[in-house]
């Protein structure tokens, strides 16, 4: 039903380019991300294995209704073509700012619990050992924003390298 939506008015000329992709960010993120503080860690982060995610499926069809192409374009071309990362980002800087706020709450049952050896191995916790987020935690004074902001400058670094060997083994993509 949202594709839908942004197809029709993609086909108006009165709508900007980039209004299509803020009207597309807001219902799909507010919908697809809806708690994605407590559901994220649950989720891969693995580039390859998110694509054929759900959530993302949702996204690369708003990107594919945005330019109006056919369905059966390439996902990862249609998303770069709009300019937008994978949901996956959005995941991850819901899930830093969840645990920062964990973290500024040391009395709270939730940080007791992840304190708790026990849940060493599960969900959040569990999550802020991956990589990305590791580098992104390593100083202990760094704020939030940051945080954020290397999170960002680290996941772009990443995708890009994902995305420019997608794109070499890419038969749609490589004349791209």
């Amino acid at each position: 039903l949202i594709t839908y939506y942004i197809w029709h008015l993609a086909s108006f000329k009165s709508i900007k380019y980039q209004q299509l992709i803020q009207i597309c960010s807001a219902l799909v993120e507010s919908i697809v991300l809806y708690a994605a503080e407590a559901w994220g860690a649950f989720v891969s982060w693995n580039f390859g294995s998110w694509d054929y995610s759900l959530f993302e499926r949702v996204n690369f069809k708003c990107c594919k209704a945005i330019l109006q192409l056919s369905p059966k374009t390439d996902n990862n071309g249609a998303r770069t073509e709009v300019g937008k990362l994978p949901l996956l980002f959005n995941i991850q800087r819901k899930c830093l700012k969840y645990w920062n706020s964990i973290k500024s709450r040391p009395d709270s049952i939730i940080a007791q619990l992840i304190k708790d050896e026990s849940y060493s191995g599960i969900g959040v916790r569990k999550k802020m050992q991956e990589p990305i987020l590791r580098q992104c935690l390593s100083a202990p004074n760094d704020t939030t924003a940051r945080q954020l902001g290397e999170h960002k400058n680290l996941f772009i670094k990443e995708f890009t390298s994902y995305w420019h060997n997608r794109v070499e083994k890419s038969q749609k993509l490589k004349h791209f």
